[in-house]
């Protein structure tokens, strides 16, 4: 009788530990998992803000475009400048409005295409709107009774000048980038 009393103790000793184990594995489960879930905010956000960025730009350009050649502006290096210095004041804006959490920097840097998610780790510059304006053209053509214009970035002769945001929310980081060949078209 002494011995299964002594068997039953050990085996309630046992299942104690056990479950000590597996709540410690809970509580480590459920910290990974906390993480997990802050970086995925994180990740969705930095994404979110890229997607802003890439939209607002798009609606910018085209809309310049339409009002140059609504006011008859039909030179394409006058329109060119203005979608530059559109452009460039508007990175400006949302650098100053996302300067500490998250944060959004635009740079300039020699770079293929193929080393687009290598930008932040290359030499890079702070962004003058003149990188925007030497390495992007428009181009404007009279249609039957209207105009039709297209801004394209080229990344300049060798297509190797990226122009790129660097997005950093919390531990996670993100690339704008105005891919080279890049068009968008406007008509009025």
């Amino acid at each position: 009788m002494r011995e299964s009393g002594i068997f039953s103790f050990v085996l309630v000793l046992l299942f104690i530990a056990v479950e000590f184990a597996m709540l410690g594995a809970q509580n480590e489960i459920a910290g990974e998992s906390a993480k997990t879930q802050a970086l995925l905010m994180q990740m969705e956000k930095a994404s979110y803000l890229r997607n802003e960025i890439e939209l607002n730009s798009d609606f910018l350009i085209g809309k310049v475009m339409e009002n140059e050649l609504r006011g008859g502006n039909y030179d394409p290096e006058a329109i060119n400048e203005k979608i530059c210095s559109a452009l460039f004041g508007y990175f400006m804006d949302v650098e100053s409005a996302y300067a500490v959490h998250p944060s959004i920097k635009f740079y300039s840097a020699f770079a293929s295409s193929s080393e687009y998610q290598e930008l932040p780790s290359k030499m890079k510059v702070p962004l003058q709107e003149f990188d925007i304006c030497t390495n992007s053209k428009v181009i404007v053509v009279k249609g039957l009774g209207n105009y039709s214009a297209e801004f394209a970035y080229t990344g300049g002769i060798f297509k190797d000048r990226a122009v790129f945001a660097e997005i950093v929310y919390g531990n996670y980081s993100q690339v704008f980038v105005i891919p080279f060949d890049y068009t968008i078209n406007a008509e009025a």
